[in-house]
């Protein structure tokens, strides 16, 4: 027989941890092209914010138990869909991190577009009839999400989780970027804004 106790206090832990948790990130990613829905956002910054929280395993393989995650993710039923959860961590294995930028060329002294593209993973993993996933992000991300000490913004993941368009959660995300910079208003073009 299970017992309620056990589950219920590891609820509310899982609650305050989201209360308490802040995904800090590098500016350049703010403004990184992806693509993900909603709940692979939340899925991600949760990790990301996880990371934040726990310097001593840091890159290193993980587990996030489902039960976590359907938190994470405000689902409706208290039933976890095993098979939804298979289908994100296909969805998220193929995510990548792509930035655009501009770089002067030293040979030439002329400035060349250069894309960097970098998985989010380096694997996710989730097992039939097994309570959590295993993955482990890609170390070439740990500049983008790891000891921030200029341009980085930071944002409450307990206010993202609320927001139910992925959309909604990257604009979020520029604007508290742009707030975190002193100023006042995010001014961008709409085609810049659709190729993020």
């Amino acid at each position: 027989m299970k017992t309620e106790p056990t589950k219920k206090p590891q609820k509310k832990s899982i609650k305050q941890r989201i209360n308490k948790a802040v995904v800090t990130q590098d500016n350049r990613f703010v403004y990184a092209k992806y693509d993900m829905n909603a709940n692979e956002l939340k899925f991600f910054m949760w990790i990301v914010a996880q990371v934040n929280s726990q310097r001593d395993q840091l890159f290193q393989v993980c587990e996030i138990p489902l039960s976590e995650i359907f938190q994470v993710w405000r689902w409706k039923d208290n039933v976890i869909n095993y098979s939804y959860c298979a289908g994100i961590v296909e969805s998220m294995a193929k995510k990548a991190y792509v930035e655009d930028f501009r770089l002067l060329d030293e040979k030439t002294m002329k400035e060349v577009s250069v894309k960097r593209s970098m998985p989010l993973f380096k694997f996710l993993e989730y097992k039939e009839g097994e309570s959590y996933i295993t993955y482990q992000l890609n170390d070439c991300l740990m500049q983008y999400l790891l000891d921030q000490k200029r341009d980085f913004t930071q944002l409450k993941f307990d206010d993202i989780q609320r927001m139910k368009s992925a959309y909604s959660i990257r604009i979020y995300n520029m604007l508290i970027c742009e707030l975190k910079q002193n100023r006042q208003s995010l001014k961008i073009n709409l085609s810049v804004l659709q190729n993020i």
